[in-house]
């Protein structure tokens, strides 16, 4: 901003490929000052929350038995 250089002066200068990315720094830097382009977080945005569906109790496949049925089996047990 001081030297008036333009965006792909200073693209080249760095290293970039892309004057939008600077358009966005100097943009930033404008409206929220120096302090603004240090919350900048890097990469995308995630397209998936990690949120996870909470799983489902099982039923048991052991059906409930009458009392003769469990006598029963307590004296095959036996």
């Amino acid at each position: 901003m001081t030297n008036n250089a333009s965006y792909t002066q200073i693209a080249a200068k760095f290293g970039y490929l892309g004057t939008a990315q600077i358009y966005q720094w100097k943009k930033i830097y404008r409206n929220e000052g120096p302090n603004g382009l240090l919350s900048i977080s890097k990469g995308r945005k995630p397209k998936m929350t990690n949120k996870r569906k909470k799983p489902t109790k099982k039923r048991s496949t052991k059906k409930k038995l009458t009392p003769e049925q469990n006598r029963l089996k307590q004296l095959e047990a036996e």
